[in-house]
Formats: structure tokens, C-alpha cells, sequence
């Protein structure tokens, strides 16, 4: 492959590299008894069409979690999603996490696996600030339990859009958690 069909590959793929400083998120599901849950969140996210002109899309996000550290990482999210875009401002997703985690202070790593329904609202303010509501259900469950959790999340989000080669954007955002079932 030459330099060239790497280079168009890549931007086919339109990747965006988001780096988020997480500053209001409670994690109590997953790391019970913290109250700092503020870090760092680095992550990788590929998303494009299944053929062209569709509206069905792919998404694929990997993003390495320093949840109340910035120096120790703690989670890895991999999380695939499939999503039909309605129009320009409404989306319909479905998709799964997995979430290999290692609370602080411990050693020990357990799996946690997730399947979310979601629905995305996003709009433009010009071609630098994107504006994004997202309302999701989360079905959970780690691998040390049998026992199946359920949540509702509530998420608001504004992202400027880099302009250059590599897509570099910044993200901040504050979402809601409530737990419907433990």
C-alpha cells in the first residue's frame, strides 16, 4: 500500500481524535465510595457510512480512561455502535461497550459489558461549535456478577471541530446518570 492510499484510507475513515478533560462525572456504578471522579479521557473515535449516500452509519470508539488520576489508567472503553441517520439533527443508535476496569488502589481487573439503545440530537452553531443531546439506556453487567443493572443517561455536549488534517476537536460535556435498576 503507498503513502498515498494510507493517506486516503485514513481520511476515508474520518477518524477524530478527542481529547476530553472530564470535570463533573460521577461514576458511582463503577467505582463505589469516590466522590473525585476527575481525570483525564483520551480516546479514538472512527465513524463513516456502510456504503455511500447511506444513512446507516458504523461507529467505533476506544478511549483510555484516568478517572481520578491523570497519571494512572484505571478503564478502557471499546465500544462499537451501529446508528441510522434520520436528518442532519437526529440519530438512532444501538450499540455495545466493553470496559475492562481496574478500581485505585487495587490490582485487580474485571470486565464490564453494556448494551445501549440512544438517541442523538446535534446541531451546528457555524463550523466550529457543534451543540449535542443524547439520551441513552444502558443495560450492564460485570464479570464478577450475575446480576444485570440498568441506567438512564443524560448527556450535553459541546465540541469545536478542528479543521486540519488529522480532524483534532475539543470536547466538554456534562452528563446525568440515574440508575434504575442495581
Amino acid at each position: 500500500m503507498s503513502m498515498e492510499d494510507k493517506r486516503q484510507f485514513i481520511y476515508k475513515l474520518k477518524p477524530q481524535l478527542v481529547i476530553c478533560w472530564v470535570l463533573l462525572l460521577k461514576m458511582s456504578a463503577v467505582f463505589a465510595g469516590t466522590n473525585d471522579s476527575n481525570g483525564l479521557w483520551a480516546g479514538i473515535n472512527i465513524e463513516n457510512r456502510f456504503q455511500p449516500n447511506s444513512k446507516w452509519h458504523y461507529n467505533v470508539l476506544v478511549q483510555p480512561r484516568f478517572i481520578n488520576s491523570q497519571v494512572m489508567l484505571q478503564q478502557v472503553e471499546v465500544s462499537p455502535a451501529i446508528f441510522y441517520q434520520q436528518n442532519q439533527h437526529w440519530s438512532y443508535w444501538l450499540g455495545y461497550g466493553l470496559f475492562p476496569t481496574t478500581p485505585q488502589g487495587t490490582s485487580q481487573t474485571y470486565l464490564e459489558q453494556r448494551i445501549w439503545p440512544q438517541i442523538e440530537y446535534d446541531t451546528n452553531i457555524g463550523d466550529r461549535l457543534k451543540l449535542s443531546a443524547r439520551s441513552r439506556y444502558e443495560i450492564r453487567q460485570w464479570s464478577d456478577s450475575a446480576q444485570i443493572a440498568t441506567r438512564f443517561r443524560q448527556r450535553f455536549e459541546a465540541t469545536v471541530i478542528g479543521h486540519n488534517a488529522l480532524n483534532i476537536s475539543y470536547d466538554a460535556f456534562y452528563e446525568g446518570f440515574l440508575n434504575v435498576k442495581n
